[in-house]
């Protein structure tokens, strides 16, 4: 499978090794990761997020900041994301400049800013690992929908509601 990417990019967020935007598609030249192994992709502010097959989340762009939580320093490429190996994603998200991953137990993780709330906690502005939203345990849907900002559509998981 081949990986393209295009549009702005002033944070690295498409993985092409430096941070000049790009109008058209340009394949994705790396090895952090096996393109033949994605799960999902998606697209913040300045940041994107992959998750594998095998439930590993890699992250691109935002180099510095809080919501990339790279291993590593090296620009402009996906890397792995700190703080999940011990999880299987099945789903990941980026906000402006905070992101989310929902386990295949349906346990959800957040990290990046706090300014509007969009972690699922109250008293810190921002964190640089992911870290469990414990109320969200076991009542999302398996699709999570956020928008930059907030939670977006919140819907009781089927399975946690008693009839």
């Amino acid at each position: 499978m081949k990986l393209f990417s295009w549009g702005s990019n002033s944070h690295g967020q498409l993985a092409q090794g430096q941070s000049d935007d790009l109008s058209v598609p340009t394949e994705i030249v790396q090895n952090t990761c096996s393109f033949e192994d994605i799960l999902s992709i998606t697209g913040g502010g300045g940041h994107s997020l992959l998750v594998t097959k095998n439930g590993i989340v890699y992250s691109s762009g935002a180099i510095g900041k809080e919501e990339s939580c790279q291993d590593d320093k090296m620009p402009n490429t996906f890397l792995k994301v700190s703080g999940l190996s011990s999880y299987k994603i099945t789903q990941v998200t980026a906000g402006w400049d905070f992101s989310i991953a929902l386990t295949d137990e349906g346990r959800v993780f957040t990290w990046g800013s706090n300014t509007f709330g969009q972690l699922g906690v109250t008293g810190i502005l921002k964190s640089l690992l992911p870290f469990q939203v414990m109320f969200l345990f076991g009542v999302l849907e398996e699709e999570v929908n956020w928008d930059l900002k907030t939670l977006r559509n919140y819907q009781p998981n089927k399975r946690s509601r008693k009839n």
